[in-house]
């Protein structure tokens, strides 16, 4: 799994593999996920959390390994700022 991130400022393209996805999930920084409920409206932001995301990939795991290439996350800001998750 890779993860990417592009900006103006940042070009950061991570690898991650497969079996530590979840210890990834859980270095992710509180300030971030905070950032992200902030855009959402309340009835979604409170399911966004470690655990929830956690969830879903162990979910959606056997699934995921399936595949060589397959990009889940394509999130673009308008400023042109991207993210994305390829496995």
């Amino acid at each position: 799994m890779k993860i990417v991130i592009k900006s103006d400022k940042t070009n950061l393209s991570m690898p991650v593999p497969m079996n530590m996805a979840a210890f990834a999930i859980k270095k992710i920084p509180d300030t971030v996920l905070e950032r992200f409920r902030a855009k959402l409206p309340a009835e979604y932001a409170k399911a966004l959390c470690k655990e929830n995301l956690i969830f879903i990939f162990e979910t959606c795991r056997p699934e995921l390994e399936k595949f060589k290439v397959l990009e889940v996350v394509n999130a673009r800001k308008e400023d042109g700022t991207l993210v994305s998750r390829v496995i």
